[in-house]
């Protein structure tokens, strides 16, 4: 019999169930306890919808047109969450199955879909919204809403919450014909405002209007007509502009559509782009419209600003002229000018684009880093509207964009996507930013589709922080529902965790808009800077009301008569703050602070209320007020009060001449590190500015504390606080000899910044080594950092062999010369002109670097630390260097003792180790056919090993004789006996041996004194099959001394003959 797979499922969730109780709990128990779970597990899966529900009640809209539908349907989603309290009560057997994951998924994305609605419904863009859609569009969408909302929830079997959308059409049809009197009012209105670009459209929604029945004029108000207040016409409605308002310089870019141009228009540099056509087809017409249609609707600060477009041909598209053209070339051509608090803010000011856009249900479709342009400040702003779509449910174009950037959807063609495609190209975007490459780099684009399509996304390293990491990772997810939404994306990019390596977090937030003291999310914050402005909410104070019971305030000139300052809450004391004279703002700031001592609750209240901006204002003022808060702040351990504002403003006073003031906000800062050393540590200007209270007197104890900070800080940030080392070094100077240490504490730690190393000058290098005893360390770490160079490395290098007599200076160079990044610049200023014995302990770690070893053969004192090395017996070391250095330079090896303590060490040598390395030394320095005299004196002693000795010493004998042989004229030389050991030894496994005795075979063979047929049966005899060059060579040796020789014996040439190597030509 078949059983369901559910069933087999719900016993096993119930076998769970029953072990989790005792055996005397009754089996009707464990059944209802059950069935308790099951119900419970199914309502736990609709949160989804309850989120969704809860960002729609946040975003409080008030809607401006459509609102008799719009507020129907937004009330009934509004009862929503009562219902499901209500059908929890149903004991109704419900599961969750693929079905209602699907019900589920589609009631949550229609929930959204309202929210997308009514955002266009709002004054502030609901003319746009009018002039941009269909009349019936909305009514039709509702509808569509109700429908989908309805048939959803009965498939839950959620029946109470279904009927919510249950709307009979005559109810729609009375509420649009509400909303149609409304809009034929603001029409009204727009038509007397608006000029020539949109009075086509006004026309056309009069006429549909007509068609409803309602009739309205187009340019007067009816007499008794009640009026609507609509919002002004924004200004880029009106944008039709003639070639001659715009001036043509300079051709700056080009695409498949058309070049761009410098231009001028009403005296301000703009953009101008001109399409190649005259005459467009109806595609490229299409593109041209959308461009021109989302410019000139789409107004917001991190979008490409629109001027203007013209009607005839050439056509014309005028938008703002961004300086510094687009990432994608800036990241190509001049990375370094997109620091990593740049690309953070640029990936900012792109997600705030793309969310503007989402919001208005706008899908970009060609997001790319070409299509994201950079002003004078390297902010960015998103261009290219071309392909811009509206969110619906209508089919789309397949392969629209660029494939590096497409989402897997759109490569696939697929029928149906949603803006999850601008989340997979911002993802590919971050990459971007964080590598500075391209994407799928040389790879054609049936190559992308396929690896795209498979799942593969381009290498991420393994030093991306986490937060980052996980964050491109779910922007390119292959599902676009695992994909975040653009809002969720701009809450992580309020984390640090999220920014590039080296962001200064104070500069971030700073220059993204988002600090404030109230802690609310950056979403809602207006997107312009605040660096040098701050806002103090300043109220009428008759307007205040007390929390508790709604009574007001009492008069603030009176406030001294007020008997119960106990009685206010935290907030209602930072309101008092604001606007009150100092005397009593004196009296509330003590009260303030003893609250916020006793509890950290408290300090979040005030916080949260403002208190940390009032404080920073006072501070701004320097004076005796500012004195006051400083007492008070010294004993403050409350980390919120302590907000970006009052930091800037401790810090301000770095340059205050007034020596107790400055003591007293330094000690603040000493504080408030403390409490914020995490958030500090990645702020680089912040530790660049706290240094500068160097510059100043301060206390010893006092600036003790503060180097003790900042080395603190300065070993903890990722980014080198540009200017710290000036600053460090000039303290170096000043301080008293007590607080030198510290000071050179600090500056060792900044220089583990490659920045640092680079900035470091002429001055604090020489500073450095004339007082090298107490700031060795400081050179030890320029010079123990890792192996990248730095535009001083040579003059560093120069400085301590200036002072190589120095026995302190001369230890640091040894050290230097086992880093790779220095041996260049050493080897460049050698000779050292110091004792072979001092000289030695340099060279030694050079030999280790053997690509640079044939840069000292030139150097006469390189062969005298050599000879220095073989009179301590190092007979293998000097053996390897010789052998490295390949070819030596003959005038400075005579210019050395080498050669003659060779031979002394080889006389005096019975040990057959050192034998075979002295005689390796003697063929790497006679190889090359140079005669050294001194080798002479070995003949004899080498001849007779090679001829009586130890079989292993017989072939560096062999080579030694071989290579004295080619230069020397010593009778003692028996030449046919040195051409028999050669026929020997071309066939042994050594090709350098081979190479020698294949040399002196050809050279003497045919000498009258060798006996060709002895030699040639050698050969034969000792003869290894190598088919190379050397055996070709040597065959042909032979055959070439049988021709000229006619006693050669036959029988031998033919074995010759024979050989496979002898048939090779």
């Amino acid at each position: 019999m078949y059983v369901p797979f559910s069933v087999y499922f719900q016993n096993f969730s119930l076998l769970i169930v029953l072990n989790c109780f005792p055996s005397k709990v009754k089996k009707s128990e464990l059944f209802f306890i059950f069935r308790s779970f099951q119900m419970s597990d199914f309502f736990g899966k609709l949160s989804p919808i309850l989120t969704a529900l809860q960002n729609l009640q946040r975003s409080q809209f008030t809607v401006y047109i459509h609102c008799s539908k719009l507020n129907s349907l937004l009330q009934a989603l509004k009862e929503i969450p009562h219902c499901i309290e209500i059908e929890k009560n149903y004991q109704i057997k419900r599961s969750i199955g693929f079905k209602n994951r699907n019900s589920i998924n589609t009631i949550t994305n229609t929930i959204e879909q309202v929210q997308n609605l009514a955002s266009q419904c709002l004054k502030d863009s609901c003319i746009h919204y009018l002039l941009s859609n269909p009349i019936k569009t909305t009514k039709r969408e509702i509808r569509s809403i109700r429908e989908t909302l309805h048939s959803n929830f009965e498939s839950l079997k959620l029946s109470a919450v279904a009927a919510l959308f249950k709307l009979p059409r005559d109810d729609l049809d009375s509420q649009d014909l509400v909303d149609m009197k409304r809009i034929s009012q603001i029409l009204t209105q727009v038509s007397q405002k608006t000029k020539d670009d949109t009075t086509e459209k006004i026309a056309q929604r009069f006429k549909s209007l007509k068609k409803l029945g309602i009739n309205a004029e187009p340019m007067n108000e009816k007499p008794g007509m009640t009026s609507v207040i609509i919002p002004e016409i924004p200004s880029n409605l009106h944008l039709v502009i003639n070639h001659d308002d715009v001036q043509i310089m300079k051709e700056i870019g080009t695409g498949q559509s058309g070049s761009v141009h410098l231009g001028m228009k009403d005296g301000k540099e703009v953009a101008v782009k001109v399409l190649y056509k005259r005459l467009l087809t109806p595609p490229e017409l299409e593109s041209f419209r959308r461009e021109i249609y989302a410019l000139s609707v789409l107004d917001f600060p991190t979008l490409l600003k629109f001027y203007g477009y013209t009607v005839d041909p050439p056509f014309l598209i005028v938008t703002e002229y961004m300086s510094n053209g687009s990432v994608f070339n800036v990241l190509r051509k001049t990375p370094e000018k997109l620091t990593p608090t740049k690309r953070s803010l640029v990936a900012l000011d792109v997600a705030r684009g793309l969310d503007f856009l989402h919001q208005r249900n706008i899908i970009h479709r060609d997001l790319k880093s070409l299509n994201v342009l950079l002003d004078d400040n390297y902010r960015a702003k998103i261009c290219d509207f071309g392909m811009v779509r509206f969110k619906d449910d209508s089919p789309k174009t397949g392969l629209i964009g660029t494939a590096h950037w497409m989402a897997p959807e759109v490569l696939m063609s697929s029928p149906t996507y949603d803006n999850k495609v601008d989340v997979y190209s911002f993802g590919i975007f971050l990459w971007e930013l964080l590598t500075g490459d391209m994407p799928y780099k040389d790879l054609k684009t049936a190559e992308i589709i396929t690896r795209v399509s498979d799942g593969q996304r381009p290498p991420l390293g393994d030093n991306v922080p986490p937060k980052l990491r996980d964050l491109i990772t779910r922007c390119w997810d292959q599902e676009p529902k695992n994909r975040p939404t653009i809002t969720k994306i701009l809450i992580a990019l309020e984390d640090p965790g999220t920014h590039f390596v080296g962001t200064d977090e104070a500069e971030f937030m700073s220059s993204a808009g988002i600090v404030q003291c109230r802690h609310k999310s950056s979403i809602s914050m207006p997107y312009e800077i605040r660096a040098h402005k701050r806002r103090i909410p300043v109220r009428n104070q008759q307007s205040y009301s007390m929390t508790n019971g709604g009574e007001p305030f009492p008069d603030l000139s009176n406030f001294d008569q007020v008997t119960g300052m106990d009685i206010l809450d935290t907030a209602t004391l930072v309101e008092i703050l604001i606007g009150t004279d100092k005397t009593t703002q004196n009296e509330v700031f003590e009260r303030l602070f003893s609250i916020i001592g006793e509890k950290s609750s408290e300090a979040e209240a005030a916080a949260k209320a403002g208190f940390s901006t009032v404080v920073a204002t006072v501070l701004d003022q320097k004076d005796q007020s500012s004195d006051f808060i400083l007492s008070k702040l010294l004993k403050c351990k409350a980390t919120s009060v302590f907000d970006i504002n009052v930091l800037k403003s401790l810090l301000a006073y770095s340059t205050v001449e007034d020596e107790g003031l400055r003591s007293k906000a330094l000690g603040v800062l000493i504080v408030a590190s403390g409490l914020q050393f995490d958030f500090l540590k990645r702020s680089p200007s912040f530790i660049l500015q706290l240094l500068k209270f160097l510059c100043m007197p301060l206390a010893p104890q006092l600036c003790n504390s503060l180097l003790q900070l900042s080395k603190q800080l300065l070993s903890a940030t990722s980014a080198y606080p540009g200017g710290a080392l000036q600053i460090l070094f000039q303290a170096k100077n000043q301080l008293n000899e007590q607080l030198k240490p510290a000071v050179i504490s600090c500056i060792v730690s900044t220089l583990r910044f490659n920045d640092a190393r680079n900035q470091i000058t002429r001055d604090m290098l020489i500073d450095a080594i004339k007082d090298i005893n107490s700031s060795l360390i400081i050179l030890e770490a320029y010079a123990s950092e890792n192996d990248e160079k730095t535009a001083n490395d040579l003059l560093f290098i120069s400085l301590l062999f200036a002072a190589r007599t120095n026995d302190t200076a001369f230890e640091l160079l040894v050290k230097t010369a086992h880093k790779p990044r220095f041996v260049y610049e050493i080897i460049e200023l050698l000779p050292l002109g110091l004792k072979p014995s001092v000289s030695s302990r340099l060279y030694q770690p050079i030999m280790s670097f053997k690509e640079f070893l044939p840069r000292l053969r030139n150097i006469p004192e390189f062969y005298n630390v050599l000879s220095y090395w073989i009179e301590n017996k190092e007979y293998e070391l000097v053996c390897s260097v010789l052998r490295s250095v390949d070819i030596v330079t003959p005038d400075a090896v005579r210019q050395s003792i080498l050669c003659l303590d060779i031979v002394e060490a080889f006389n005096s040598s019975n040990n057959e180790s050192d034998q075979i390395m002295l005689m390796g030394c003697v063929y790497s320095l006679a190889k090359d056919e140079t005669y050294y005299s001194e080798f002479d004196q070995l003949f004899p002693k080498i001849w007779n090993i090679m001829m009586n000795g130890d079989p292993s010493l017989r072939l560096p004998s062999f080579l030694s004789i071989a290579a004295i042989a080619r230069t020397t004229t010593l009778s003692e030389i028996n030449i046919p006996q040195l051409v028999i050991l050669s026929a020997e030894f071309v066939s042994c496994n050594s090709t350098m041996t081979r190479e020698v005795a294949m040399r002196v075979l050809r050279k003497h063979i045919k000498d009258k004194d060798v006996d060709l047929n002895e030699v040639l049966a050698m050969f034969l005899n000792n003869h290894e099959n190598y088919n190379d060059k050397i055996e070709r060579r040597t065959i042909k040796a032979f055959k070439s001394a049988c021709r000229s020789n006619p006693s050669f014996d036959h029988a031998l040439k033919k074995k010759l003959d024979q050989l496979p190597a002898a048939e090779k030509k």
